[in-house]
């Protein structure tokens, strides 16, 4: 029963980097091919932001054990490494996400020198954000993904890019634009 999942594994870890690069590799614009590249998007944006967070967890564990070796005696433990595969809830169920190592490692290290306090928030955002920009030009998608939004509202860090530029550009009949959400939100409550 046990090597029955490690072959299910193996087929959802080769599925899920099958279907990012043939999201990458995919021409058109049709309804369909676009809805394809989102989805595969949103599953990277996932494993980015998880890959963040197991950068900032395992290296909290892995200091804790270098001061415990160290205190002891002992020899340090080797240092973490990134989960190439992440798992992510979806409607359907958990599935399994890929992006390229390269991005994943990155978001990886941002994540562990946040939790050393190595780079403060809003570097941190920055960094994973030009990862996920990376990732949404390889799948071609008409606008970035939004990387760390989490870390983005503990900080009040929404800083202007494109997409923000574009709705503020839409806004322009009220004479100041805004990139704050909840600002537009009641604007727009205001005028209905």
């Amino acid at each position: 029963m046990v090597l029955f999942g490690k072959q299910s594994s193996q087929a959802n870890r080769e599925t899920a980097k099958a279907e990012f690069e043939k999201a990458c590799e995919i021409s058109g614009d049709s309804r369909e091919i676009r809805a394809l590249r989102m989805r595969i998007g949103l599953r990277a944006r996932a494993h980015i932001d998880k890959s963040f967070i197991e950068g900032a967890e395992k290296t909290a564990v892995y200091d804790e054990a270098c001061l415990r070796a160290v205190a002891s005696g002992r020899e340090k433990p080797p240092p973490p490494k990134p989960t190439m595969y992440q798992k992510v809830k979806s409607a359907s169920g958990e599935i399994v996400t890929y992006i390229p190592e390269e991005i994943a490692e990155e978001a990886f290290k941002v994540g562990a020198k946040y939790q050393l306090t190595e780079i403060e928030a809003k570097p941190a955002i920055d960094l994973v954000q030009s990862l996920a920009n990376s990732v949404s030009y390889q799948l071609h998608l008409e606008e970035p993904l939004v990387a760390v939004y989490f870390l983005r509202e503990e900080h009040d860090y929404f800083p202007s890019d494109e997409v923000e530029q574009s709705e503020e550009d839409d806004n322009t009949d009220t004479g100041q634009a805004t990139s704050d959400k909840s600002t537009q939100e009641n604007r727009t409550k205001d005028e209905d």
